[in-house]
Formats: C-alpha cells, sequence, structure tokens
C-alpha cells in the first residue's frame, strides 16, 4: 500500500469517527435540553477536528469533544449515550 493510500484510509476512517462522534452529540441534544452551551462546546470542538483531519490534533479535539460527552452524558444518567461516546474511537 502506498503513503497516498494509507493517508486515504486514515482520512475515511477520521471521516467515520467525525460522523458517528455527530451522531453521538445529536443523541445527547435531544435528551438533555438544558445544556445547550455545553453541547455547543462539544460540537465546537468536533469542528475544530475537522478542521485538522489530517493533522496530530484531530485526535486531542476528538477526545476533548467525546470526553465531556460522555461526561455529560453520565450526569444527566443517560449511560447509553456515555457508552457510545467512549467507543467512537473503538470503531
Amino acid at each position: 500500500m502506498s503513503d497516498t493510500t494509507d493517508t486515504k484510509n486514515g482520512s475515511n476512517d477520521r471521516i467515520k469517527q467525525l460522523r458517528d462522534a455527530q451522531k453521538v452529540v445529536k443523541r445527547l441534544e435531544d435528551t438533555v435540553d438544558e445544556d445547550k452551551q455545553m453541547t455547543q462546546r462539544i460540537r465546537s470542538n468536533l469542528h475544530q477536528a475537522g478542521l485538522k483531519i489530517r493533522s496530530n490534533e484531530f485526535e486531542k479535539h476528538m477526545e476533548n469533544a467525546m470526553g465531556a460527552a460522555a461526561g455529560l452524558a453520565i450526569e444527566k444518567e443517560r449511560d447509553a449515550i456515555a457508552e457510545e461516546a467512549t467507543l467512537v474511537f473503538e470503531k
């Protein structure tokens, strides 16, 4: 496999992770109405991850977003969403 193919496959994996993360945040927003500011911060981290999709900073922004999503979900007793947030990187 060439370096170009590796980069393309890596970007495709990251795009999938980003889409999965967006689904988690959408589910969280649908169930937790009162924490709009926190979900906006999570979305901002996802946006930053998208801007850095080919950079090492992608992982940092995704971890920040999904960590915050999992924490908010646990706080609001939405354990299934918290678990889904932690699994985004394992898929």
